[in-house]
This record gives structure tokens, sequence and C-alpha cells, in this order.
């Protein structure tokens, strides 16, 4: 069993982000002192980390594609997580380049990528399958999300997930 706090904890570890970034984390302590386990995973334990770990990707290379690698000063991540209504909310923004109202619209597409033939500062490649699998995924979770994006500005994802 894994708490959506320890996940995000996880996740920073993995990718090392105080090496780029500074990461800001709010995480609601209440999730792991609920009266029942507010996430629980069973079964498919790696994959609700692996939907965090390519939104943690996708934030810091757009970090990175409007700042330059290792510019901890100016990138901004902010990690929370809090209990809204009946869910776990895990809350990720980035000051990164941010989505146009294309890439907004197509970005759960099986094959749809932005980072073809673009430089080397990005922390991972771009497939075009990771945020088609991060929709496939979240949907065993019982799961919804919020996008909310400006170009030039930043992205915020908030992932809505239904406790066990």
């Amino acid at each position: 069993m894994v708490t959506l706090n320890e996940i995000v904890k996880g996740a920073v570890n993995f990718f090392n982000i105080e090496k780029y970034v500074k990461p800001e984390l709010e995480l609601d302590e209440r999730m792991n002192q609920h009266y029942k386990p507010m996430f629980t995973i069973v079964n498919h334990e790696h994959e609700l980390p692996h939907i965090v770990k390519n939104l943690y990707a996708n934030a810091l290379d757009a970090i990175t594609e409007k700042f330059g690698k290792y510019h901890k000063t100016r990138g901004v991540l902010r990690l929370k997580t809090y209990i809204k209504d009946d869910y776990d909310v895990l809350e990720i923004f980035d000051n990164g380049i941010g989505m146009d109202e294309e890439t907004k619209r197509r970005f759960h597409e099986d094959g749809f990528t932005t980072k073809k033939g673009k430089d080397q500062l990005r922390l991972c490649g771009g497939v075009g399958i990771g945020m088609n699998g991060f929709l496939r995924t979240l949907g065993y979770y019982h799961g919804r999300y919020e996008l909310e994006s400006r170009l030039n500005e930043g992205t915020t994802f908030r992932l809505f997930l239904l406790p066990k």
C-alpha cells in the first residue's frame, strides 16, 4: 500500500529535482492519518507513480525549455496534496512554457508530442505515449484531471483520485 504523499516524495527523489529546480512541497498529512487510507494502491502499484513521474518530467521539461537547464532561481515547481470533497488531489504547477490551445486540445492523443526535434535540454524523450497512458491509467482509479495552462506562463495539472 502506498499513499499519494509517498508517491510524490518518491518521484521528487527519482528525478533528483533539486538539481534543476527547488521544488515547493505542500503535502496534506491528513492523507496519511485519515480514518481510512485516502488512497491505497493494491494492484497496479507501479502505475500511479508512473503517472506522477510523467507529469514531473513534463513540468521539468517545460521549465527547462523556458529557462534552460539548472535554473533553480527562476523555475518554479509546486507540488501540493490535499483533500477536496471525496477526492485525494495532487496539484502540480510549473512556470514553464505552458501550452497553446492546440496542445491543450491534443495532449492526450496517442503519438502526439511536442518534443520531437527539440534540443537536448529535455530530461526525457518524447514519443507521445506518456500522456495518453496517463489518462488510461487514471481511469483505472476512477480519477479525473483538470488542466490550466497559458502559453509562456505555465501549467497546472490537478489529479483527483477516489480513495479505495
